[in-house]
């Protein structure tokens, strides 16, 4: 039972003290913020979300439809709007995140 007077500890950060705080977009190679933060891209992704309800990947992780993701990147040619999304957990997301990333560094 938690009352005012007890210390508690922070569990929403897992970010060690020594590590520097990561910040939105910045690993990203050309800075698309502007645009995923734009009014036409929300309502473009939530209507994504209220269609296509489960992850492209629920046989495999059985999870639900969090994160509308461009097939190609933006930043490679891809089209802002495109007509076939992925949609992705965020588990299935940050998966596919990592290996673009790790493949970004071997070419």
């Amino acid at each position: 039972m938690h009352t005012p007077d007890m210390p508690t500890i922070n569990k929403s950060s897992p970010r060690r003290p020594w590590q520097p705080e990561r910040k939105a977009f910045e690993r990203m190679k050309v800075d698309n913020s502007k645009f995923y933060n734009s009014a036409a891209w929300r309502r473009f992704a939530k209507r994504e979300k209220m269609v296509f309800s489960l992850c492209d990947n629920f046989d495999i992780c059985g999870g639900v439809h969090e994160i509308t993701d461009h097939p190609i990147p933006i930043s490679e040619g891809g089209h802002p709007f495109n007509q076939r999304m992925n949609h992705y957990c965020k588990a299935c997301n940050a998966s596919k995140t990592g290996r673009q990333a790790h493949k970004s560094k071997d070419v």
